[in-house]
């Protein structure tokens, strides 16, 4: 699952990304703002939250929920079934965080389209690392700035 097929895709979607979430830094804060208590953090490490559970969701939703889903599905439905259960899996941070409604649904809004990128990248490069490169590089980019 882990090999050397990073298509053009992954670039344009790496590139993308990390304009986004500058860009939101830069409307949000009218400045570059990088939070200053990167490794503390309401007592989890910037490493476990960034790169391990990044590897760890695409593993299991990628890596396994989807090739099993693909043996069984058509691309898009593994691909929506996974998203939901990518969504599902981050229900508990939301109570655990006490968000608003809005909060759930801007939440749900972007975790739900993100898993679906994240299957999409997968299935194209029949390869782990660019789905995983770019959910370390979005939860990292969301935890810095």
């Amino acid at each position: 699952m882990y090999n050397g097929n990073f298509p053009r895709l992954f670039w344009i979607l790496l590139i993308v990304f990390i304009a986004y979430l500058f860009g939101i830094s830069l409307y949000e804060h009218h400045m570059l703002y990088i939070s200053p208590d990167l490794f503390t953090r309401e007592h989890h490490g910037f490493i476990g939250v960034t790169i391990i559970a990044g590897l760890a969701e695409e593993l299991v939703f990628r890596g396994f929920f989807m090739n099993r889903l693909l043996d069984r599905y058509s691309f898009m439905t593994a691909n929506i079934i996974q998203s939901i259960l990518f969504l599902g899996i981050h229900f508990p941070i939301y109570f655990a965080d006490h968000l608003s409604l809005m909060g759930w649904l801007n939440n749900g809004f972007t975790v739900l389209p993100l898993g679906l990128i994240f299957g999409w990248i997968f299935y194209r490069s029949k390869n782990l690392w660019p789905s995983t490169i770019l959910h370390c590089v979005w939860d990292s980019m969301m935890f810095i700035l």
